[in-house]
């Protein structure tokens, strides 16, 4: 997860830095401020899963968060205060957390554990099969840094939690044969961009990268196919023939996926 810090104090910015490296999960702080003139700008041109956000007499965290969530950035908001005055207004911006200073470890700790389940439940992606096959987060399209890594995904959804390798990359992607060392090394490459792209969405969480084999995790997924094979009637009923058309490969799974939508007719 990806984390910035607005806070008027660089001693307690540094502090909060020092807690959040001790998190027992991946938490990365990418950015502090110490105050706003430039945070609009930044989140505008970069992810960001959780603010740290300050409400002082320098920094106005409540009117911040309200217009964080006004132009609906998807984005966990956690509270930093020296005073509880301010903590019903807070939550009314839906905030995950209001954490008090000085800075207990275990209450920023708990407020990234409620941040984490807004974040996981909010992220839902879906994903377009009957057709063209696209991926959209929050209802926006996801682009991809190149085309083969987001075929990756598409294999990776038509296979439904299914273990694939980088040879199957190779033959199915980039029908090339796996003893060329430079196949190798350009299937190596296209799963490297595909996890960087996930992570840049905040969505990594999505597929496993473990040992050389590769799966999605369909559970965290809104999928039109994986609702049809499940026996969803209006699922079935948006199919009318065409799968992942950018991709030859796909055709393979038609049987099965015509087979399950006359089991509900």
């Amino acid at each position: 997860m990806k984390a910035i810090i607005v806070e008027s104090d660089p001693i307690r910015s540094d502090m909060l830095c020092r807690i959040l490296a001790d998190y027992n999960d991946t938490i990365t702080v990418i950015k502090t401020f110490t105050g706003t003139d430039t945070l609009f700008d930044f989140l505008n041109k970069n992810h960001v899963d959780i603010i740290f956000l300050d409400i002082s007499a320098r920094i106005d965290g409540l009117k911040i968060g309200a217009q964080i969530r006004k132009q609906s950035y998807n984005i966990a908001i956690i509270y930093i205060s020296s005073t509880p005055a301010h903590a019903v207004e807070a939550f009314k911006v839906y905030a995950q957390g209001y954490i008090l200073k000085p800075f207990n470890p275990k209450d920023i700790y708990d407020a990234i554990d409620n941040a984490k389940h807004m974040l996981m439940f909010s992220k839902r992606i879906t994903a377009v099969t009957f057709g063209n096959f696209d991926v959209f987060a929050n209802g926006k399209v996801l682009h991809f840094s190149r085309t083969k890594s987001k075929e990756l995904l598409a294999l990776l959804i038509d296979r439904c939690g299914g273990e694939i390798t980088l040879n199957d990359v190779i033959e199915i992607i980039l029908n090339l044969s796996p003893n060329s060392m430079e196949a190798r090394q350009l299937a190596r490459k296209v799963v490297s961009t595909l996890k960087k792209d996930l992570e840049y969405y905040g969505i990594s969480d999505i597929c496993s990268f473990k040992y050389g084999v590769y799966a999605i995790n369909p559970s965290v997924l809104d999928c039109d196919l994986y609702k049809l094979l499940e026996g969803n009637k209006d699922a079935a009923e948006s199919f009318t023939g065409d799968y992942m058309l950018q991709y030859p490969w796909a055709k393979q799974s038609l049987p099965k996926i015509i087979a399950s939508k006359e089991l509900m007719s």
